[in-house]
């Protein structure tokens, strides 16, 4: 049996893998979907998505950073198409913080998470996540910094949220519910506490200490009899 040379092998299944201008062809391609892609998400592909294009996107651009088969010629499109692109995640995030002071100062307050805008949702999706998640030292002390109103704003929110919270359940020995039968004030503390529970660990520790010490088994899985009702165990902090 006559054994077929790798190269030809190869070439059977990928015509013109060797030649440098259809891989120069396929790297344009996959520069111009994160470029889009970009444009429409406001950040980079992740190579950790559940998407698999995205996910492979993501190692694609990851591999660019890393200066994987660079050239000068790649290094200037991407220039061209992508300036930020050499930028680490702490970069991008304090880059997304000055975004926000920006906006404060144009608007007088800051984005909205839910507004029908899509580039405000994102920015106030981005802004409400760094308030509530858990940061590093150098990240908590740029918040603390920006002129965004007052700092207390934000955390006096949450606060209010968590007393109205541990009323609720000293009123009706239940956690509040969030279904369509309940009030729509229940419904909006219900959702509150689901969002604290979704964040779980992301939350910063310092919120999380005030959960536990004040609303007893607030973590409780979702799929917990009596989740709208009363808690398995239930007891409401004093």
């Amino acid at each position: 049996m006559t054994k077929i040379p790798r190269d030809h092998r190869r070439e059977t299944i990928d015509p013109g893998w060797d030649r440098p201008h259809d891989r120069d062809q396929e790297w344009a391609k996959k520069l111009a979907y994160v470029v889009r892609f970009v444009a429409e998400h406001g950040r980079p592909p992740s190579g950790k998505s559940k998407d698999p294009r995205e996910a492979k996107a993501g190692a694609w651009f990851q591999h660019q950073k890393a200066g994987s088969g660079m050239t000068p010629e790649r290094e200037a499109a991407l220039n061209r198409a992508l300036p930020k692109w050499r930028e680490t995640k702490n970069d991008q995030w304090m880059r997304k913080l000055s975004e926000v002071q920006a906006y404060y100062k144009r608007h007088g307050r800051r984005p909205n998470p839910h507004a029908p805008d899509s580039a405000e949702r994102s920015l106030g999706s981005w802004y409400w996540n760094a308030m509530n998640r858990a940061q590093t030292r150098e990240r908590v002390d740029a918040m603390a910094k920006a002129d965004l109103g007052s700092c207390r704003t934000q955390d006096g929110l949450w606060q209010e949220k968590l007393e109205l919270c541990v009323q609720f359940v000293r009123d009706h020995a239940r956690y509040p519910a969030f279904g369509k039968e309940s009030h729509q004030d229940e419904r909006r503390l219900g959702a509150w506490l689901g969002e604290q529970r979704r964040l779980g660990t992301k939350l910063r520790p310092s919120r999380r200490r005030a959960l536990d010490v004040t609303l007893a088994e607030w973590a409780m899985p979702k799929s917990a009899p009596g989740r709208a009702g009363r808690p398995v165990g239930f007891r409401a902090a004093p």
